[in-house]
């Protein structure tokens, strides 16, 4: 290739850097899934019975009724804890939530020796069971769940 054919690339070049600089610097500003766009976890603590007695070793789902970013936690000893949306232990979106709980299963059956949870606290639709999430807090919640 002759030099003078490397030229005109040259002048190409230049006049897209500035373009192609814009385009770089604007992805990292917008970047992928902008955090701070992303509605704000808040603390979360509570209680968990069953027909007046402490649930022990079962899980608590929290699945909104508008938007997005479900959560679980686990109910240990009658408190609910660790509840996790985006990160380890950082509480729920505020807002209202639909809940579930249940025990997980082992191969053997469930994980616990506790008293059976009814099936229909593992279906949202069926549960009854709601929580408002208020962004001030504080937000305690206690869930009483009764089996006939």
């Amino acid at each position: 290739m002759s030099r003078s054919s490397l030229v005109p690339m040259r002048g190409v070049c230049r006049s897209l850097l500035p373009v192609v600089l814009a385009g770089l610097l604007l992805s990292t500003l917008v970047g992928c899934g902008d955090a701070a766009a992303r509605p704000q976890p808040v603390t979360v603590t509570g209680t968990a019975t069953l027909n007046g007695q402490p649930i022990d070793s079962a899980v608590v789902t929290f699945l909104p009724v508008q938007g997005e970013y479900p959560a679980v936690g686990r109910i240990e000893n009658g408190e609910i804890v660790a509840i996790t949306t985006l990160k380890d232990g950082d509480g729920l979106i505020p807002g209202e939530h639909r809940i579930t709980v249940f025990r997980e299963q082992g191969e053997g059956g469930p994980v616990s020796n506790s008293v059976a949870i009814p099936s229909r606290f593992s279906n949202p639709d069926q549960s009854g069971l709601l929580c408002q999430v208020n962004p001030e807090g504080p937000n305690e919640l206690k869930l009483e769940l009764k089996s006939p």
